[in-house]
C-alpha cells in the first residue's frame, strides 16, 4: 500500500498511479489473453550512481485453454513509465513501446501486445507450457536517485502483465550490485545455487543475491545504497532497518518501534508467516510515498523523521508503522482483491492501527479513535457498501480503510477479544499462498469476504451476517467489472 499525501511530490516524479485507466486496459487484455504467467526467472544488475538497470528473464507460460496450447502467446509488457529504455528484446527480436490509445498513457509503459509463438512442452494435467526470453535495460531519470545517498529506489523493477486477470505467479531473483552498496529487496532470501556461492577474498566482483516471493502476484520492488543495516528481533523474526549513516538514531529508533509493534499485532495475527526476517528501508526521498511489500517496508526519511520529533509528530509515525507492518499479513502474504474490493486489506490493516493506540495510548485513547473515526464515516458525501467501493473512489480511505477499522473494533465489542482473535489467525492461515504456487486463490470477487463473515459466525457460535450487512451492504459486484480480478494480493500498489 502507498500512502499518498505523506510527502510533497518534487518536479518530475511519477504521478499518482492511475488505477481507472489500468483496469480499462486490463479488461481489454482480457478478451485477448491466451496463456498466464506462472513463474519468472530473474536476473538484474542495478547500478546506483548511474541510474542504470539491466534486466535479463526467462518466464514460463501456461496454456489458458487447449486451443491455445498450440499458438502463441498473447503478450504486454507493462514497465515503469520512468524507465528510459535503452534496449529491450523478446527472444531476442527487439521490442518497442506501443503507441497504443487504448493503453493508460503515462500511467505505465506498454512495451508490445503481439502473438508470439514459442515451443510448447508438455505441462501436466495444468496444460502445456511455453518458454519466453525478455531482456532490456535502461535508466531512471534524476528524480528517482538521491545524488548525496547514491541511492537508487526501483519500484516496480519488472512487471510483466500476460492476463487481463493478474493471475498470481512466482518470481526469483538474482540481484548484481557494486561492491560499496547494499540491497534491500521484496520477497524472501534463500540461498544461492553453488555457481553464484561467494569466492574467498572476492570483495572487487558485483554481489549476486538470490530472491524468491513469499507472495505469489508481488512485483519486485529494489532499494540500492550505502546502507548501514540494523538488526533486532520480534519473537522469531530477524528484523532489518536500512538507514544511511547519518540516519543512525533513526535507524535504532524505527528498530525499537517495530520491535514494540509486533507483539501487538501477533496477539490478532498470529505469528507472520512465511518470513524470516522483515526489512525496513529509510530512503531518502520517495517518490510514492511509503509502501509495503512482502517483508519489505519503505519509509521516506522525511516522514520517518517524525519519530524523533515532538509526542504528536512521533505518534502519527508509530501508527503509520502499526498499520504497515499489519499489511504484511493482510496484502502481502493473505492476497486480496485490493483494487475492486481494498476493504479486505485496508480494513483489516486498520484494525491493527487500532491494537496500537489501545496498547500503548490506553483505553480511553481507543475509544476516543473510535468516536472520530464513526464521526469520519458520518461524514461522508457519498456512502455507499462497503463491498462497492473501489480503490478509485473519492472518499474511499474513509469508507474502506477507516470504515473497515471501525467494522472490526465493533466486531471486538460483539464477540470479545477472543473469538475475533481466533477468526482473523483463521482467516489468515485458510489463504496463505505460500511461497512458490500459483494455486488456491479464489477467483470470485467477495469470497474472501464472504469466508470472513462466515468464520467470524462460526467462532462466535451464531450468525453474524446481519451485523456485516451494516457494513459490507449486499454481496453483488458492481457492474462494469468484466472477469478481472485486478491485482490480486497487490494491496501494496498505490491507493
Amino acid at each position: 500500500m502507498v500512502e499518498q499525501g505523506t510527502e510533497d511530490r518534487r518536479p518530475g516524479s511519477p504521478r499518482p498511479f492511475d488505477f481507472a485507466a489500468f483496469a480499462g486496459w486490463l479488461d481489454r487484455l482480457a478478451q485477448a489473453e491466451t496463456h498466464e504467467l506462472v513463474h519468472a526467472e530473474l536476473e538484474a544488475s542495478v547500478e546506483p550512481r548511474e541510474a542504470r538497470v539491466e534486466v535479463a528473464a526467462s518466464l514460463r507460460l501456461r496454456a489458458l485453454h487447449p486451443a491455445a496450447e498450440d499458438a502463441g502467446p498473447t503478450v504486454a509488457f507493462l514497465l515503469a513509465p520512468h524507465l528510459e529504455l535503452s534496449a529491450a528484446s523478446l527472444d531476442g527480436l527487439p521490442l518497442a513501446p506501443v503507441a497504443d490509445a487504448a493503453a493508460p498513457g503515462d500511467a505505465l509503459r506498454v512495451l508490445e501486445v503481439r502473438q508470439v509463438t514459442t515451443p510448447s512442452r508438455d505441462g501436466g494435467p495444468a496444460g502445456r507450457e511455453s518458454t519466453l526470453e525478455v531482456r532490456y535495460s535502461g535508466h531512471l531519470p534524476s528524480e528517482w536517485v538521491s545524488p548525496a545517498a547514491a541511492e537508487l529506489a526501483v519500484y516496480n523493477l519488472w512487471h510483466p502483465v500476460f492476463s487481463g486477470a493478474l493471475r498470481p505467479f512466482t518470481f526469483r531473483l538474482t540481484l548484481h550490485v557494486p561492491p560499496d552498496t547494499v540491497p534491500a529487496v521484496s520477497g524472501r532470501l534463500v540461498p544461492p545455487p553453488p555457481e553464484l556461492a561467494p569466492r574467498e577474498h572476492d570483495d572487487a566482483g558485483p554481489r549476486t543475491y538470490l530472491w524468491g516471493s513469499v507472495c505469489p502476484a508481488g512485483d519486485v520492488a529494489v532499494a540500492v545504497g550505502p546502507y548501514a543495516v540494523h538488526q533486532g528481533r520480534a519473537a522469531d523474526l530477524i528484523l532489518e532497518v536500512f538507514a544511511l549513516p547519518e540516519d543512525y538514531a533513526l535507524g535504532q529508533t524505527l528498530l525499537g518501534w517495530t520491535e514494540r509493534l509486533l507483539p501487538v499485532l501477533e496477539r490478532w495475527f498470529g505469528a507472520l508467516p512465511l518470513h524470516d526476517r522483515v526489512g525496513l528501508i529509510l530512503t531518502p526521498t520517495s517518490n510514492w510515498g511509503g509502501y509495503t511489500r512482502p517483508a519489505h517496508i519503505v519509509l521516506p526519511q522525511p516522514l520517518a523523521t517524525g519519530l524523533l520529533g515532538a509526542e504528536d509528530a512521533s505518534t502519527t509515525v508509530a501508527l503509520w508503522l502499526a498499520h504497515e507492518l499489519s499489511h504484511l499479513w493482510f496484502g502481502a502474504v493473505v492476497a486480496s482483491d485490493t483494487v475492486r474490493e481494498p476493504w479486505l486489506s485496508e480494513g483489516l490493516a486498520e484494525f491493527g492501527r487500532l491494537a496500537a493506540v489501545e496498547a500503548f495510548w490506553g483505553a480511553e485513547a481507543y475509544r476516543e479513535t473510535l468516536a472520530r473515526y464513526a464521526t469520519r464515516v458520518a461524514g461522508t458525501a457519498h456512502p455507499v457498501p462497503m463491498r462497492e467501493v473501489t480503490v478509485d473512489h473519492p472518499e474511499m480511505d474513509v469508507l474502506a480503510r477507516v470504515r473497515g477499522g471501525l467494522m472490526l473494533a465493533r466486531l471486538r465489542e460483539l464477540v470479545g477479544d477472543a473469538a475475533l482473535a481466533e477468526t482473523l489467525r483463521t482467516f489468515v492461515a485458510r489463504h496463505l499462498p505460500g511461497a512458490v504456487t500459483v494455486e488456491g486463490l479464489p477467483a470470485a470477487r467477495s469470497a474472501q469476504g464472504d469466508e470472513l463473515v462466515s468464520a467470524a459466525s462460526r467462532v462466535a457460535g451464531r450468525d453474524l451476517s446481519g451485523f456485516f450487512a451494516d457494513y459490507l451492504g449486499p454481496g453483488q459486484s458492481s457492474p462494469g467489472h468484466g472477469n478481472r480480478q485486478l491485482m490480486s494480493g497487490l494491496s501494496c500498489y498505490p491507493d
